[in-house]
């Protein structure tokens, strides 16, 4: 049996209710849930005490009513936010991928034919620039951007 010393940072314990006794070992990053005067209390292990302390001292050794691992709930938390980015870069793909397949049925129109062209010498590396900014506003392909 392990016997631990526990803190709430949400309401003061007494120091009967202070401590908490578990059939396996905890650590700093569990979170425990005590019933402290029929309220529900949400507590931190501040240090493991010793058998000799635990019996020695005037109080009841609680058991908590469950823990939870902050450590491997926020590994899963950042684990979910990593796969819905993922996701949104997915998605985001497959419909740039579709809006180019339409293109392409289309493409012989010179208007669409342009487009693609110019897609495909970005996607190269070849950026074709205007030589002012007054060629670019008078183009009818801009505006389609």
């Amino acid at each position: 049996m392990y016997y631990y010393e526990i803190i709430s940072d949400f309401c003061p314990l007494e120091e009967k209710d202070s401590f908490v006794q578990s059939a396996s070992k905890l650590t700093e990053f569990d979170i425990l849930v005590m019933d402290v005067n029929s309220k529900f209390v949400t507590c931190r292990i501040v240090k493991e005490i010793s058998q000799f302390e635990a019996v020695s001292k005037e109080f009841d050794i609680k058991n908590y009513l469950s823990k939870t691992d902050v450590k491997n709930y926020l590994k899963e938390k950042q684990a979910e936010r990593a796969s819905e980015v993922v996701l949104a870069k997915v998605e985001k793909k497959v419909k740039s991928i579709q809006f180019l397949e339409k293109l392409r049925k289309y493409q012989s129109d010179p208007d669409v034919k342009v487009l693609l062209d110019q897609f495909e010498n970005l996607n190269n590396g070849n950026i074709e620039m205007y030589e002012d900014r007054e060629e670019r506003m008078n183009n009818p392909l801009f505006t389609c951007l």
